[in-house]
């Protein structure tokens, strides 16, 4: 039998004087478990015992028979991915490593899903403030069932959003110097400012998240 799984066992009495027949069944451990033709039982450990005493409770000696339960390897779910981070879209290639598998399914958290045993790639399309969580769940050839979930396994980011005022307004020959307030998405870490003329040509470059500059003042001008 699988881990956890129940199993029963079904008496067929004859013999004797014909009935009623009684049936005790125990354990190894010797407790009375059972009273019908047939006992259902999940075992805790392998190799369990049990045994049921037949009796038509006349002079006719009792008989015992014994089962033992033994339990089916076990498949438990292992897998590997490739990448774990990434701005959406994020593609993913999950690998089941584990053993003793007949059938899979796949759950990768954000509604799709996949039955391929060995090797597949999804692609993570939507951007959360929240990482997926992804289930794998695996049918040994004994047909025993496990599954296991890696929470906040994959983490798909959103792109961040530039946004910026400067001041002073308006900026004239007298005030030249500009300091450029940032107001972009919080998630933004890396800044990189550009400032062009009139001709796009480039004059000015900064890292800093509200850097200032000064722009000539030998005349009128667009940047």
């Amino acid at each position: 039998v699988c881990m956890e799984a129940s199993t029963t066992f079904t008496t067929t009495a004859s013999g004797g004087n014909g009935g009623p027949y009684t049936y005790t069944w125990y354990n190894a451990a010797g407790a009375t478990i059972g009273s019908s033709s047939s006992l259902t039982v999940t075992p805790t450990t392998n190799n369990a015992q049990y045994c049921v005493i037949l009796s038509d409770g006349c002079t006719t000696p009792d008989d015992t028979a014994c089962a033992i339960t033994t339990f089916f390897p076990e498949p438990y779910p292992s897998f590997t991915v490739d990448t774990t981070r990434g701005c959406a879209p994020v593609t993913v290639t999950f690998d089941n490593t584990t053993p003793f598998t007949q059938s899979v399914v796949w759950n990768f958290g954000d509604g799709g899903t996949d039955t391929n045993p060995l090797t597949t790639t999804h692609v993570f399309a939507t951007p959360s403030t929240d990482c997926y969580d992804v289930t794998l769940t695996v049918t040994s050839p004994d047909g025993c069932v496990h599954d296991t979930t890696i929470v906040d396994m994959i983490c798909v980011l959103d792109y961040p959003t530039a946004n910026f005022t400067y001041h002073p307004q308006p900026v004239d020959i007298l005030a030249p110097n500009v300091t450029f307030d940032n107001f972009s998405t919080p998630d933004a870490t890396v800044y990189n400012w550009y400032i062009y003329d009139s001709l796009a040509n480039l004059i000015g470059t900064s890292n800093a998240f509200e850097p200032s500059y000064s722009f000539p003042i030998t005349g009128p001008g667009e940047y």
